[in-house]
């Protein structure tokens, strides 16, 4: 038996723009989903999933996973029956939190152990991908990269990923929202868009450029405050893009008024998570207020 890990993840800015190839900003998480991978005598597949969980939001993508397990095999040539136990404290959500990359990642680096296939980082994040693309449709490759590297970084796709040498911990929360749409769903309604008013997403796409240049600005300066407000901004763009609802809005607002210095959809949108920022104290009063309410809240700390 062999095990291999990979972490989960937060986008900060960029959501969708990203698939568009624009630039995006990633803070890998500190919790990590394992897998624990060995060879069995019969030719199937077998997941023993005991992550931890809120409920209600993996059932339906049995099937996707047993498909992301054969894409990471085929890629690495594999024709063995495997049986694999995912694990960690990386819990699975409705949306927002990379669990199914940082599985693909956990995989593919328990398979590399178990064969000895001596697999660089890079290729276990390009097969980690092929995987994805059973539960995503057309991922970006941002989540399998946080999922292989961790840190805070900025990708984009077709370019290798920047990563910033940060040792500054910041507190966030992340409130879930308790409801879930696929990705590729989403993916798909945003192409669309663009497709339908190429005007309003070229100025969507002008608009968010300028945001980002705000944001590098703002983290060289450690202006904590400011960068609450970009946040902010940048959930406007996602609500003109169309990935954001009434409900996601509602918790947006919440969140700014129980004190955090700003908030937006992070991941897919159309549910999922929220992303508060809440440095210091602030963090423990924005998890209790929304926790008064009956929503499920995460406390977690990244590099920003």
């Amino acid at each position: 038996m062999s095990i291999g890990s990979g972490y989960g993840k937060t986008i900060l800015f960029g959501e969708h723009f990203v698939v568009h190839g624009l630039p995006a900003l990633v803070a890998g998480l500190q919790w990590t989903t394992t897998a624990s991978v060995q060879i069995q005598s019969v030719p199937e597949i077998i997941i023993l999933d005991q992550r931890p969980r809120i409920a209600g939001f993996l059932e339906h993508k049995q099937r996707a996973y047993h498909q992301m397990v054969k894409n990471i095999l085929d890629c690495l040539k594999i024709t063995n029956g495997i049986h694999i136990t995912l694990a960690g404290d990386l819990v699975v959500t409705s949306g927002g939190i990379g669990a199914s990359a940082a599985a693909a990642v956990a995989i593919t680096r328990a398979l590399n152990a178990l064969y000895n296939l001596k697999l660089s980082d890079q290729e276990i994040n390009t097969i980690a991908l092929q995987g994805e693309r059973a539960v995503h449709g057309n991922p970006s490759g941002i989540d399998n990269t946080a999922a292989t590297y961790g840190g805070l970084f900025l990708f984009q796709k077709n370019h290798s990923p920047h990563f910033f040498k940060s040792t500054r911990l910041v507190e966030i929360v992340l409130i879930d929202s308790g409801f879930t749409t696929p990705t590729a769903q989403v993916i798909a309604k945003v192409a669309e868009e663009r497709k339908n008013d190429p005007e309003k997403f070229d100025r969507l796409v002008h608009e968010y450029m300028s945001l980002m240049h705000e944001v590098h600005q703002t983290l060289s300066n450690n202006d904590l405050p400011f960068l609450g407000l970009l946040m902010r901004k940048n959930h406007t763009l996602l609500q003109q893009l169309g990935v954001s609802t009434p409900e996601l809005d509602a918790m947006v607002t919440l969140a700014e008024r129980a004190g955090a210095l700003g908030a937006k959809i992070t991941g897919t949108g159309c549910g999922g998570l929220i992303l508060a920022l809440t440095p210091g104290v602030l963090q423990k009063k924005v998890a209790t207020f929304f926790q008064a309410r009956g929503y499920k809240t995460l406390q977690v700390t990244i590099q920003l």
